[in-house]
Formats: structure tokens, C-alpha cells, sequence
């Protein structure tokens, strides 16, 4: 029972075409990006998948100062105004956000022209993982049985 599950979860990430209508599930990122070829079609990029995520740190890190801390006088923090603090949720939306900004032409360019270290391999290994396990559906809150 578990190995049909894990089989029809499978193929539900792969070709969702290749199952019956009901089990299809419901389209999520990863299967709308992974599309079937035809027999013979070629695709062939002019990028590598994932570098436009190196590109995006490095402006965050531009952006931020190098210790990470902001700095506020206390007379600015003493009139008892309210202080915005930055969520982690906030910079994934961010991150996404200039993701899907990004057109391909971009991420060529910073493909090309930039030398991939295995640092830079590991980091869109991980954000590709990262990108699979928040695109996984939660399981559903069991019944407990009195």
C-alpha cells in the first residue's frame, strides 16, 4: 500500500498525464515545470537552473550591512514609536517575487558569466531541495479515535 502511494506520488512530480484523472492531484509547481518531451524535441538551455538564486543573495547581501544589524540612535528609539521587524516569511515572498521577475535572458548572462564553485552548486542544490519541500503538501490533521 505504501510503495503504490509513493509510486502514484511519483509519478504525480514527473508526468501527471501518465495516471488516471483522479489520481492526478493537484498541480503544484514542480510538476508544472517538469514537462514531458515529445520523441526527438531537444531542449537545450543556454543557462544552468538555479543561478539566478546566487545572484539574488548576492544583492541581499549587498543590501544588508556585514554584520547584519541595523543601527539606531537611542533618541530615535526612546519617542516610543512602534519598530518594524523583518520576518523571514517577508524575504522568501521577496525572493520569489524576483524569481519570477527575472526573465531568462538574465540568468543566462549570470550564468555565463560568472565561474560556479562547488559552493555555487551546493547552494542551488539546496534551494532546488528547499523549493520541493515547500511546494509538498502537508499531511492533514488525523482524528483521534476515543
Amino acid at each position: 500500500m505504501m510503495s503504490a502511494r509513493t509510486l502514484i506520488q511519483l509519478f504525480q512530480t514527473l508526468n501527471p498525464q501518465m495516471l488516471q484523472k483522479k489520481f492526478q492531484g493537484k498541480p503544484r509547481e514542480i510538476s508544472v515545470e517538469a514537462r514531458v518531451q515529445e520523441y526527438g524535441e531537444l531542449d537545450a538551455k543556454d543557462f544552468i537552473p538555479g543561478t539566478e538564486l546566487l545572484e539574488i543573495e548576492k544583492e541581499e547581501k549587498t543590501e544588508n550591512d556585514e554584520d547584519g544589524w541595523e543601527s539606531i540612535s537611542e533618541k530615535e528609539d526612546a519617542d516610543g514609536e512602534w519598530v518594524d521587524v523583518h520576518h523571514f516569511s517577508d524575504e522568501e515572498q521577496e525572493i520569489s517575487k524576483k524569481l519570477n521577475s527575472m526573465p531568462i535572458k538574465k540568468v543566462a548572462v549570470i550564468s555565463t558569466s560568472r565561474v560556479l564553485t562547488q559552493e555555487s552548486f551546493q547552494k542551488i542544490c539546496m534551494a532546488q531541495i528547499r523549493k520541493k519541500l515547500d511546494a509538498a503538501p502537508g499531511k492533514a490533521p488525523q482524528k483521534k479515535i476515543h
